[in-house]
């Protein structure tokens, strides 16, 4: 019975990850005086998942893609991750009645291993609430994936970042021009603010990734970062993603009508292809005028016509 009991310990040890090292750090490995700043890390960090499951519901509906079983945009989704959530928060709060107690002074030892087991069991409630949002994030993420493969392997670092880069430029440069096409105020200025969020979530995190991808074991704390910074991005990107898709509905629509003309309900394929092909280029005559005109105020002002290009 104990060597299952290792077994499965061993198990969860290697599911925590480095969120397990963090929380040991926190509470198992540093002296007593550190305690009221290394509580209030963890609260931050408690309060960091649960904006994170907020910023994930806001980000528009389920994308898992046809060929998952999982019924898109359903709303159980969303109740599946406010659960894994919960269960955090329930392990938060035992692993934290339970340092406290201690006063933060050295522990026995069945005491110090009964703390250990509550970082261990928030941990793996980390790890699955992570995994949730993952899931949640549907195809939004795959941009980031040669990077996180690159920290992981600790190779390819300059492929995964220039993809990274190179992609969160691209909907940058479409946010500015979608938003010449969008006549309400209030959705121009969630775009605007979306856009700026990327901005700033892709240049931190193409600052941790070298750091990470440098050292063979790098800072818990660091790896952990970096894995909320990818969350956080992706979900801010698809937002964004979501915003575009809407103000450029009908360009979307004229190219599945030009390109795939079965999928059309026009009867007669050649009118159609013409007409859609037509509704493609005054929409890009309409921007060219946009931006030829100086009509959009703005420090990227002069990226615009590069985009449009």
């Amino acid at each position: 019975l104990s060597g299952r009991t290792r077994e499965t310990r061993k198990g969860s040890v290697a599911i925590a990850g480095d969120w397990y090292s963090l929380c040991q750090q926190l509470f198992c490995n540093s002296p007593a005086a550190d305690l009221p700043g290394n509580v209030a890390v963890f609260m931050e960090l408690q309060q960091n998942l649960a904006s994170m499951v907020q910023l994930a519901a806001k980000s528009g509906p389920v994308d898992l893609g046809k060929k998952d079983s999982d019924s898109t945009g359903h709303p159980e989704a969303y109740l599946q991750i406010q659960c894994r959530l919960e269960e955090a928060e329930t392990h938060a709060k035992q692993l934290l009645d339970k340092v406290l107690a201690s006063n933060g002074f050295q522990a026995p030892r069945l005491w110090e291993e009964s703390i250990k087991d509550s970082c261990l069991m928030w941990s793996v409630a980390v790890q699955d609430l992570l995994q949730s949002l993952e899931r949640l994030s549907g195809r939004q993420g795959l941009f980031l994936l040669p990077l996180r493969q690159a920290v992981k392997d600790q190779q390819g670092l300059q492929e995964g970042l220039a993809q990274a880069a190179d992609v969160s430029q691209r909907l940058q440069e479409a946010s500015r021009l979608s938003c010449l096409q969008c006549g309400d105020e209030q959705v121009k200025g969630e775009i605007s603010f979306l856009c700026r969020e990327v901005h700033v979530l892709t240049d931190a995190l193409l600052d941790v990734a070298p750091i990470l991808a440098s050292f063979p074991k790098p800072s818990p704390s660091l790896s952990t970062r970096f894995d909320l910074l990818c969350l956080e991005l992706t979900f801010q990107a698809k937002a964004l993603t979501g915003h575009l898709s809407s103000i450029n509905a009908d360009s979307e629509h004229a190219l599945q009508d030009a390109f795939s003309p079965r999928l059309s309900v026009c009867t007669d394929t050649q009118t159609g292809t013409e007409s859609s092909l037509e509704r493609m280029v005054s929409g890009i005559q309409a921007v060219q005028g946009i931006v030829a005109g100086g009509q959009e105020p703005g420090p990227c002002r002069e990226d615009l016509p590069r985009a449009l290009e």
